[in-house]
């Protein structure tokens, strides 16, 4: 009988620690699908009509899509100069051995 109920006990525990689990990752779900929501808000860029303006050679007026500003266009771009030597250092020098006479 003591077999038993300690079967029933574990069995119950392995229930108790599943249903956690699956409530956790149904929590873990339900973030991220909000994540995925708020990063998929916004529309495509450009679109159909905007394509066809622009190959018939108009202009067409872009409307925001939500993005923010381009990155290429905010960043300024570097000059960049090769490290100056130190001079803090000697390097080997080989000097001719004395010719023994």
């Amino acid at each position: 009988m003591a077999e038993e109920k300690q079967k029933t006990e574990q069995t119950k525990q392995a229930t108790e620690n599943a249903k956690k689990t699956v409530a956790e990752g149904k929590e873990a779900r339900s973030l991220q699908d909000a994540q995925r929501a708020a990063m998929a808000k916004g529309k495509p860029t450009p679109t159909q009509e905007e394509n066809d303006i622009a190959v018939s050679g108009g202009y067409p007026d872009l409307e925001d899509d939500g993005s923010g500003p381009d990155v290429q266009l905010t960043l300024q771009p570097k000059q960049v100069e090769a490290g100056k030597p130190s001079g803090g250092y000697q390097t080997r020098q080989a000097t001719p051995a004395r010719a023994k006479e």
